[in-house]
């Protein structure tokens, strides 16, 4: 039986980019995990003072991506429906 827990680690970061094989990810993991494009593009920036990646999407809109860190955690670890 599983027990609701908290592993601390120095450090920990979600994939900021990725082609090739990481295609299939964004479709296998959560939102918590993966930032996943609205569109088809192309990273144009990254911010580093706001924490922010700019995207160019194939059609000419831009869309934005927030880098900052999250703090995420498993509330439902262990539970049986």
């Amino acid at each position: 039986m599983q027990q609701k827990h908290i592993i601390p680690i120095k450090k920990a970061s979600r994939p900021l980019f990725g082609s090739g094989a990481e295609k299939t990810l964004p479709y296998l993991l959560s939102d918590d995990f993966v930032d996943k494009a609205e569109k088809s593009g192309v990273v144009e920036r990254i911010d580093k003072k706001t924490n922010l990646a700019v995207l160019k999407y194939e059609d000419g809109t831009r869309g934005v991506i927030d880098l900052s860190p999250v703090m995420s955690k498993n509330s439902n670890g262990g539970l049986k429906k």
